[in-house]
C-alpha cells in the first residue's frame, strides 16, 4: 500500500457556509480502497457577508405581515438594508435600515397584495464593505372582494329615510367610493362620493317608499373593485297626505311591499269614531296575529306587520270597523 497527501480545490458554488461531507472516488489497483470520505467546514465567502434569507429568495405567496431575516458573518459590525419594489431602484436611497448589526427586521413598510419586492444586505466589517446578493419575494394574492356590505340588510324594508350605511373591509383599503341609486345599474345616481376613509356613511332625507341600490368600492394601490350591490326600501309615510284631515269614507289599502320579507306596511282610514280590529289569518283560517284591536278616532293610520316568526306562504288580513269589513291577501316569501 502507498500513502501520501494531495490538495483538492472544490468549487463551492451556491453552497452556504457550514459542515459538509465529501466522498472522493479513487482510481486504484487496490479493490479494497475505492473511495475516501472527507469531512470539511465551508467558511463564509469573504465577498458575501450575509446569507440564509427569510423569506427565501424567489419565494411566493408570502404573507403581508412578513419579517426579513438573514444570517450575518461573525465579523460583521454594521449593516445597511435596501428594500424596493423596483430592482433597478434598489440602491437609489431606498434604505430600510442602517446601523449596528441585526439579523431581523419587522418594521417593513406596508406591503401590497400580489407584489414582488427586492432586498439586499450591505455588510460592513472593520476592513471592508460587502454587498450581498439581491433577494426577492412575492406576496400573496388579495381577496376577490375588498368590501363587504353590512347594514341595512340586503332587501331590507321599512328603512328610515335617515339611514346609516355600514360596511367592512376584507383587506387593508386606502379609501372607499360610495354610490346610491334608484336603479341597479346605477344610471340614476342619488349619491356618488369618493375618498371616504371610514366604514360608514349617513344619508338624510331620502324619499319615502322608495327602493335604493347601493355599493361601496375599495381602492388598494390603485387597484379598485366594487362590492356586491344591495338594496333597501324606505318606509311608507306614517300618515297619508290628504287635503282632508278626516277621510270621507273608511278604507284599507293593499299592504306594501307585497310580496314581503319579513315586514310590510298596511294603511287604512276611519271616517268616524269606531272600534277597529285588524287581524292576520293563515290560509286555513287560523288567526296568527292581531295588529289593531281598539277604538279609533276619525283619521288616517299606518301599521307595520313583522312576520319573521311565520313561514312563507299566503295570508289574509281582515279589517273590521262598524259595518265596514274588508279582507285582502298578502304573500310572505322568505
Amino acid at each position: 500500500a502507498s500513502s501520501g497527501t494531495a490538495d483538492y480545490v472544490v468549487d463551492a458554488g451556491d453552497l452556504q457556509p457550514g459542515a459538509y461531507n465529501a466522498v472522493i472516488t479513487l482510481n486504484s489497483d487496490n479493490p479494497e480502497i475505492d473511495a475516501i470520505s472527507i469531512n470539511f467546514n465551508l467558511l463564509v465567502d469573504p465577498l458575501r457577508r450575509a446569507w440564509d434569507p427569510l423569506p427565501e429568495d424567489d419565494m411566493t405567496d408570502v404573507p403581508l405581515d412578513t419579517d426579513l431575516e438573514w444570517t450575518n458573518d461573525e465579523e460583521t459590525t454594521s449593516v445597511t438594508i435596501y428594500f424596493s419594489e423596483d430592482v433597478n431602484e434598489l440602491n437609489n436611497n431606498n434604505i430600510l435600515y442602517e446601523g449596528s448589526t441585526v439579523d431581523e427586521l419587522s418594521s417593513l413598510p406596508e406591503l401590497s397584495y400580489n407584489a414582488t419586492y427586492y432586498w439586499q444586505v450591505i455588510s460592513e466589517s472593520e476592513d471592508e464593505t460587502t454587498a450581498g446578493d439581491i433577494w426577492s419575494f412575492s406576496t400573496i394574492t388579495g381577496p376577490d372582494e375588498l368590501v363587504t356590505l353590512i347594514s341595512p340588510e340586503n332587501e331590507a324594508t321599512d328603512t328610515e329615510t335617515d339611514v346609516e350605511l355600514i360596511w367592512q373591509n376584507e383587506a387593508p383599503v386606502d379609501y372607499y367610493d360610495l354610490q346610491l341609486a334608484t336603479d341597479d345599474q346605477f344610471d340614476e345616481l342619488v349619491t356618488d362620493i369618493s375618498n371616504v376613509y371610514s366604514t360608514s356613511y349617513s344619508l338624510n332625507d331620502l324619499e319615502e317608499n322608495e327602493t335604493y341600490y347601493w355599493r361601496v368600492g375599495g381602492n388598494v394601490d390603485d387597484q379598485f373593485s366594487w362590492s356586491d350591490t344591495w338594496s333597501f326600501t324606505t318606509a311608507m309615510p306614517t300618515s297619508i297626505d290628504s287635503g282632508d284631515e278626516i277621510p270621507k269614507q273608511t278604507f284599507i289599502d293593499q299592504n306594501y311591499p307585497n310580496p314581503f320579507n319579513p315586514s310590510t306596511t298596511i294603511q287604512y282610514g276611519v271616517s268616524e269614531a269606531a272600534d277597529v280590529t285588524l287581524s292576520v289569518y293563515n290560509i286555513i283560517g287560523r288567526r296568527v296575529a292581531v295588529l289593531v284591536q281598539e277604538p279609533k278616532n276619525p283619521g288616517y293610520y299606518s301599521i307595520s306587520f313583522n312576520a319573521s316568526s311565520l313561514s312563507s306562504g299566503i295570508y289574509f288580513y281582515r279589517f273590521e270597523t262598524g259595518s265596514f269589513i274588508e279582507t285582502k291577501k298578502l304573500t310572505l316569501i322568505k
